[in-house]
């Protein structure tokens, strides 16, 4: 085989020839760029480095061919991964869309108009809540240096936030929910039960505060620093107890509301609701009893110090010790301090040893949650 100048081929040219029949596009390939000379470091020299601007154009054009040719490989996928990206970012852009921001005001506003009295009242009644729960905690934590005027002006504040709440919304009769009635109402949907088991159990919790305000008046002499803490607890697992039962009625008036037409559905509701609210019930009363329990019997976290054991100064209250005792870890501690501490943690103050059990609702204070249901 000649070349194209007619002169025999060279042992090269055939090689070219058979690696061009196993390797398709191989004479479309560049030489490599070989480097220049370098320094004596080993560098290139800058001035060497030859780049052909010429031949970018065809390279660019090459790798955009590969390119497209190997999209075209898997056009499926390609579209699936396409599409899937489009469509996030098309949600993302209705998400953000002003009319959609714009429609969500206007539900926000028909909301608040048409409940607004209804949503002022439960944050009044939250804020309300809120200010006399810490007030309380406080006031408990002071233990002989409590502001017993502070105790009685809250029982005065929750008496009078009760009554004003009856007294506005006297023509609904809600006070009937606290002896398991219903209110006056034409109908029970959805709202209106919201609304009457919203309202009995914050005044639930108002009663539940004000029997901890009575508790926390009572001088030393008649209760303990120590058994206030469980007279706290007894307090709130008989008030939780309480305040599961006076949604049951209205939300079994609303399950049975449209009975005849649909009585298979409300039965299969009651039933169901009722299930729940037993095993509750049965959780709620064990919890109570165990608190009784703990109520009446004479809890000793230690024994009574002598002489020698005792230091300078309780570590609690930096001052004389008041009935010293000595833990199962053996740190001494005033009686009264080491019990209301108990109260609230269930380790030594000092090295951190588990002595106490679980100090939940001792410190006077009362459940957040609102039993809706």
């Amino acid at each position: 085989m000649a070349t194209h100048d007619g002169s025999d081929p060279t042992i090269s040219d055939r090689l070219n020839t058979v690696l061009e029949s196993f390797i398709p596009g191989l004479s479309t390939m560049e030489d490599p760029i070989l480097p220049g000379p370098r320094d004596n470091r080993g560098r290139q020299r800058a001035e060497e480095v030859i780049i052909n601007m010429d031949n970018e154009p065809q390279q660019s054009e090459r790798n955009s061919s590969a390119t497209a040719g190997a999209s075209n490989t898997n056009p499926q996928q390609d579209e699936e991964a396409v599409g899937g990206g489009l469509f996030d970012m098309r949600i993302i852009h209705t998400m953000s869309d002003s009319k959609l921001i714009i429609f969500a005001l206007i539900l926000l506003a028909k909301v608040l108009y048409d409940h607004g009295l209804g949503l002022l009242v439960f944050v009044g009644l939250t804020g309300t809540f809120g200010h006399h729960n810490v007030t309380l905690k406080r006031q408990v934590s002071l233990k002989h240096h409590r502001r017993a005027p502070m105790l009685a002006l809250m029982l005065i504040m929750l008496f009078f936030s009760s009554f004003f709440v009856y007294y506005v919304f006297e023509d609904q009769e809600l006070y009937k929910c606290l002896i398991f009635q219903q209110p006056k109402f034409q109908t029970f949907d959805l709202w209106t039960v919201l609304w009457c088991t919203g309202i009995t159990d914050y005044i639930l919790k108002y009663i539940t505060i004000s029997i901890k305000c009575v508790i926390g008046l009572l001088p030393h002499a008649a209760i303990s620093v120590k058994r206030k803490g469980r007279a706290f607890l007894t307090v709130e697992q008989a008030s939780q107890l309480f305040r599961i039962l006076p949604p049951i009625p209205l939300w079994v008036t609303y399950f049975n509301q449209d009975v005849e037409e649909t009585y298979i559905a409300a039965y299969i509701f009651t039933i169901a609701y009722v299930l729940s609210k037993a095993y509750v019930f049965y959780v709620r009363f064990t919890s109570m009893v165990v608190a009784i329990k703990q109520l009446l019997s004479e809890v000793q976290y230690g024994v009574a110090a002598t002489k020698d054991q005792i230091g300078d100064s309780c570590p609690i209250c930096q001052d004389d010790y008041t009935n010293p005792i000595q833990l199962n870890c053996k740190h001494v501690f005033c009686e009264d301090c080491v019990g209301l501490w108990f109260d609230r943690e269930r380790t030594c103050p000092m090295c951190r040893a588990k002595i106490a059990d679980n100090p939940a609702w001792r410190d006077g204070s009362t459940s957040l949650f609102i039993q809706f249901f």
